[in-house]
């Protein structure tokens, strides 16, 4: 009987564990779509958000509104706030209540449009000659990589002097780089953010050891380098482009 039960419990467990890892493929994917959804939701927000308020009028714009205007006639209004005055404190500790007085009453000047993520993180990348159109997520871990193509820590940005390196699976996702190969010299890669856009020319496209990560130093112009893995997990491809183009928007 005892042996009836545990054969039974075993058996649960074994259909518990097999159905797991039958859909984990289909949970990695729908993790990996909701989150270039997240993505690409946040990126068209802070591109509305930047076609109303041009870069750097924010703060000004919010330092402006905030600014104490000086009373009428040269008296307070009858509504407006007053210090409490501090009497008989020694003057250590009325030292303190002054300044955390003036503290409460100080008006930051950041917008609010400025407590996200800096806009120049988010980027879509696409690539028309293979159909490529993703979002770029920032890193390369196992989780990283399954939310988008990610860019390497320690590259440059668009818009940044020096080598913009992504890498991505080789698998059959929207933002895979199963096609990669198919990329010649002279194709075009787009990055925008919500506030430019930068095209790249492809210029070489080479295997290299998967070791050999010289493709992603620092360069003296302004570049992108797309990695991919291969059928020999020994080699990986590396497709390199120039800047070529910055235009305005999303344009």
């Amino acid at each position: 009987m005892a042996m009836s039960k545990a054969r039974n419990r075993l058996s649960i467990a074994l259909i518990i564990i097999g159905a797991f890892l039958v859909f984990l493929p289909v949970l990695a994917w729908a993790y990996g779509y909701f989150s270039q959804w997240r993505l690409e939701r946040e990126w068209e927000e802070s591109a509305g958000s930047s076609r109303l308020l041009p870069s750097g009028e924010g703060v000004a714009w919010a330092a402006e509104v905030r600014k104490p205007r000086p009373p009428a006639h040269g008296r307070p209004k009858p509504n407006a706030k007053r210090l409490p005055a501090v009497r008989h404190v020694p003057g250590s500790l009325q030292a303190r209540l002054v300044r955390r007085q003036s503290l409460a009453h100080r008006t930051p000047v950041r917008s609010s449009v400025h407590k996200s993520a800096p806009q120049h993180r988010l980027v879509r990348l696409e690539i028309p000659r293979i159909g490529v159109r993703a979002m770029v997520v920032d890193g390369t871990s196992k989780w990283d990589l399954l939310r988008g193509p990610g860019h390497l820590p320690g590259t440059a940005w668009p818009g940044e002097p020096g080598n913009f390196a992504v890498a991505s699976h080789r698998n059959s996702h929207p933002w895979g780089f199963a096609q990669l190969r198919q990329l010649r010299p002279g194709d075009m890669i787009v990055a925008r953010t919500p506030k430019r856009t930068y095209v790249y020319r492809v210029v070489t496209k080479r295997t290299i050891s998967s070791r050999d990560w010289t493709v992603t130093r620092p360069t003296p112009l302004p570049c992108i380098t797309l990695l991919t893995c291969t059928l020999d997990p020994k080699v990986r491809l590396a497709v390199i482009g120039r800047l070529i183009d910055t235009r305005q928007g999303r344009a």
